[in-house]
């Protein structure tokens, strides 16, 4: 199949021992890096205020992500903690009764509620301040 045999040379190797090279000679940065904030929300009304305030915050640089899974709040929690998001926004039934959402800083644990309304604001400024202290934003 194909025609006469062509002379050629070949070369492959595994995305994991490129990775071992780089880290080896300092290239390259081995730990993971998480989205500056992680929306936990429950409930579609909730979903929908993060995947939109979300999409705002990319557009400015921010990195974000949220649970698609419709996994519990302790659940979603978790997944935050291992990703190593900085800020955690939850917005459950609670939350959406009172028009607020909380905000929390997952290296001291503290949190803060802000109303829906000014998330995107206060998200942008906690960000900047994560921004001058040297960590990513």
């Amino acid at each position: 199949c194909g025609g006469p045999p062509t002379p050629g040379a070949g070369f492959a190797a595994g995305m994991d021992r490129i990775v071992q090279v780089l880290a080896g000679a300092g290239l390259a940065e081995t730990g993971r890096q998480g989205p500056t904030i992680f929306f936990a929300a429950l409930g579609d009304e909730a979903r929908l205020i993060a995947f939109k305030t979300g999409m705002v915050l990319r557009r400015r640089g921010i990195s974000t992500d949220m649970d698609y899974l419709g996994r519990s709040l302790k659940a979603q929690m978790r997944f935050a903690d291992k990703i190593k998001s900085d800020y955690v926004v939850i917005i459950g039934p609670e939350e959406l009764s009172s028009r607020e959402a909380i905000i929390r800083e997952m290296a001291s644990g503290e949190q803060v509620r802000v109303s829906l309304d000014n998330l995107t604001d206060e998200l942008m400024a906690k960000c900047c301040e994560v921004g001058e202290n040297g960590t990513r934003c």
